[in-house]
């Protein structure tokens, strides 16, 4: 594949080359340098990708491996489960490197670059793995502080709405007592005046009574006087009743 590039864009990409491109020939042609250090008249690039099963310039076997396959598995990660599987294929995929590297069948710079980025892709899993843990206890410890005070809320409403009870029953209970007390001595003064109005009758009518009584008495006395003049004029004996 043959592209020409422009000399801005030539340093990024001789750049990424190497990143990217392992077991890629590259054909570098015309190459000058300019005022910025790099400056090209003109390039052309051939890029041939090697099979994975073909073998390299020194007859060893080219290694197959993926970089994204870990990498992607624990962007993907979002709890410490997911972390915690990635970590364990990490770890895998190291021993794996490391029993191919014994054999001494694939090349040997591949090797060590592919176990290089595995033990990195462990350390990254592992951190993942501490960070999606530290992240967990504390949304625990919040979630358990927000529940905590909820049940604070809950109890301090339950003791508001038992101090509403019990202040409304002592308020009702010394209105009605106040009441009762102002009912029953406007019935005890209703009940006296009574009591005395009925005693004044009563003894009215035993003065009348009496009066009436002694004006009899005194009029038979005269009756009586009467009778015995009248009597002792005739010279008769008279019974006198009273």
């Amino acid at each position: 594949m043959k592209v020409k590039l422009s000399n801005y864009l030539l340093v990024a990409v001789l750049q990424a080359m190497p990143a990217v491109c392992r077991g890629i020939n590259m054909d570098v042609n015309n190459l000058q340098a300019g005022m910025s250090g790099v400056a090209a008249s003109g390039m052309s690039i051939t890029c041939t990708r090697s099979s994975s099963n073909s073998k390299s310039k020194n007859g060893k076997k080219s290694l197959s491996y993926n970089p994204k396959e870990i990498s992607s598995q624990i962007l993907r990660a979002k709890k410490t489960v997911g972390a915690s599987q990635a970590l364990s294929r990490a770890r895998a995929k190291l021993a794996m490197l490391k029993r191919a590297q014994a054999t001494g069948e694939y090349d040997s710079a591949e090797l060590e670059n592919a176990i290089e980025h595995a033990k990195r892709m462990i350390e990254c899993a592992d951190t993942k793995v501490n960070n999606l843990k530290e992240e967990e206890r504390l949304r625990k410890k919040a979630e358990d502080k927000a529940e905590r005070e909820v049940e604070k809320l809950r109890n301090a409403k339950r003791l508001e709405n038992l101090k509403k009870r019990t202040h409304r029953q002592d308020e009702n209970k010394a209105l009605f007592d106040a009441d009762t007390k102002y009912y029953q001595k406007e019935a005890g003064n209703v009940v006296g005046a009574a009591v005395n109005a009925a005693s004044s009758s009563i003894s009215s009518a035993a003065a009348s009574l009496e009066l009436s009584s002694a004006s009899g008495q005194m009029r038979s006395l005269e009756i009586a006087a009467s009778a015995m003049s009248q009597a002792g004029a005739q010279g008769q004996a008279v019974n006198v009743l009273v």
